[in-house]
């Protein structure tokens, strides 16, 4: 009740439990009843059909509230007591009627269930058949060593988010009971009737998030790059842009050379073999380093290069034989990576985007790439913050390839090598800068409402207030 989010159960059930578990004390006469077994009524002969009191309350409420009920009642108080007073009384009568009339009242001499007949019978057998089926077809599910959460006929895996609510939703709910009991019961630290926070979980009832297509995605990065590209212009007009410190951010929160959405950029993984069945790699000392070619261009946990598939990076690899020794030094885990392997990695990708190109890094050559070559932003590589995580992460994933064959291998937490836990997972960490809207001081913009002063946020970074300014730059704060 508590992990459901059944707010009136939660807050009274616990109550009417303390009120059960001390009739002892308090009511030792109705104790006696309930241990009597007069907890439950019988409304017929049949076997097995005795229901709960307060199962036959609300059946009899039922029938008391067919024709409106207390609809219109509750504003004169002598109407609504003649209504619960005659009520029940009239629905009986009503009742025993319709049974006489209709000839609807049960034999004396039937006292069988109310499954007992064919058609109930019939259609549990035919249950029990597809059940039996269905184990003897897809195999026995309690054998099932995975954690993920299954439909028995279809075999169709539930989200993990829905397993991971399933396996401690009991835990959960008994430390929210027990919490519940000792403040607002016991302790009487918190009222009753405060407010109970929800649980957020996920469960088989919860609409999955709907991915956005990748055409919606490229018409959401177009939006945002016209609109950061039209803010810089007005920006510009009164301030000195620095180009430079531009590209060295991504345009978005996720790089669009390594990302599809917030999701890593998936490629063809078999041009893998076309690469190795009909070139021939220059200088690879070790087979090993193949793998590191492999995570780097694009693997199930490391991203593709946007544009750049195998194909392209292999051959890059024969015309630039140098950046063999910088993946075989991603086969070393180390905090820190020698910065001659990061400005090789820097070089390679360079080449993979620009084959004539003679620059070294790459947060030049996107600079090179957009205002020479008039590239789009999604056909720039990545920015160095970014490519230095795409480096982590091909190193761990090299790494755990490496150990494929060692029954119990040791590896440190994804958290330092490019990735991030969240409630859904582990996450990729795409950059450790903010994206240009933020962080180009050119985009910095004042709302003093009441003209500007000394603490004007333009004033304070030494900048001439803008067009983007509350103020539409026309202050004088910045002549004084």
């Amino acid at each position: 009740m508590f992990v459901l989010n059944h707010t009136h159960y939660s807050r009274w059930l616990p109550v009417h439990i303390r009120d059960m578990m001390q009739l002892s004390d308090k009511h030792p006469a109705i104790l006696a009843e309930f241990e009597a077994g007069k907890f439950t009524v019988n409304k017929t002969r049949n076997k097995f059909s005795a229901i709960a009191l307060d199962h036959c309350h609300e059946q009899n409420n039922a029938i008391v509230k067919q024709s409106g009920g207390a609809i219109g009642l509750t504003t004169n108080s002598s109407a609504l007591r003649r209504w619960l007073v005659a009520g029940p009384e009239v629905a009986r009568m009503v009742t025993e009627f319709e049974k006489c009339v209709m000839g609807t009242q049960a034999s004396v001499s039937d006292h069988s269930h109310h499954e007992q007949c064919a058609s109930v019978q019939t259609a549990f057998i035919s249950e029990v058949a597809s059940l039996t089926a269905v184990l003897e077809e897809m195999g026995n599910p309690f054998l099932e060593k995975s954690d993920d959460l299954l439909v028995l006929d279809t075999r169709s895996i539930m989200d993990r988010s829905v397993g991971d609510t399933v396996r401690r939703a009991e835990t959960l709910g008994i430390q929210q009971y027990k919490k519940f009991i000792k403040e607002r019961l016991t302790e009487c630290t918190v009222p009753i009737t405060e407010l109970l926070s929800k649980n957020k979980l996920a469960l088989f009832s919860s609409k999955q998030a709907r991915t956005q297509s990748k055409q919606k995605m490229q018409i959401n990065a177009l939006k945002n790059n016209c609109n950061l590209f039209s803010r810089l212009y007005i920006a510009c007009q009164m301030r000195d842009g620095d180009l430079d410190t531009f590209f060295k951010h991504e345009n978005q929160n996720s790089p669009p050379s390594l990302s599809l959405g917030v999701k890593l950029r998936f490629g063809t993984k078999a041009d893998l073999l076309h690469c190795i069945q009909f070139e021939e790699i220059q200088d690879m000392n070790s087979p090993a380093t193949l793998h590191v070619f492999h995570a780097f261009t694009g693997c199930d946990t490391t991203s593709l290069f946007a544009g750049r598939g195998k194909k392209t990076a292999f051959n890059t690899w024969n015309v630039f034989p140098e950046v063999t020794e910088a993946f075989e030094d991603l086969l070393h885990m180390q905090e820190n990576f020698e910065s001659t392997t990061i400005s090789t990695l820097q070089r390679f990708v360079v080449l993979m985007y620009d084959r004539t190109s003679d620059i070294a890094e790459v947060n030049e050559a996107r600079k090179h790439l957009f205002t020479r070559k008039s590239r789009s932003l999604e056909n720039l590589p990545p920015t160095l913050a970014s490519l230095e995580q795409h480096i982590k992460r091909v190193c761990y994933q090299s790494n755990c390839w490496n150990q494929a064959l060692i029954p119990k291998p040791k590896l440190p937490s994804p958290g330092n090598w490019g990735w991030k836990k969240e409630q859904t997972g582990w996450e990729p960490v795409w950059t450790t800068l903010s994206e240009a809207s933020r962080s180009c001081s050119e985009l910095i913009h004042c709302s003093c409402k009441k003209g500007c002063a000394r603490r004007c946020k333009c004033y304070k970074a030494a900048l001439k207030c803008t067009a983007l300014c509350f103020c539409s730059g026309d202050c004088h704060i910045h002549e004084l």
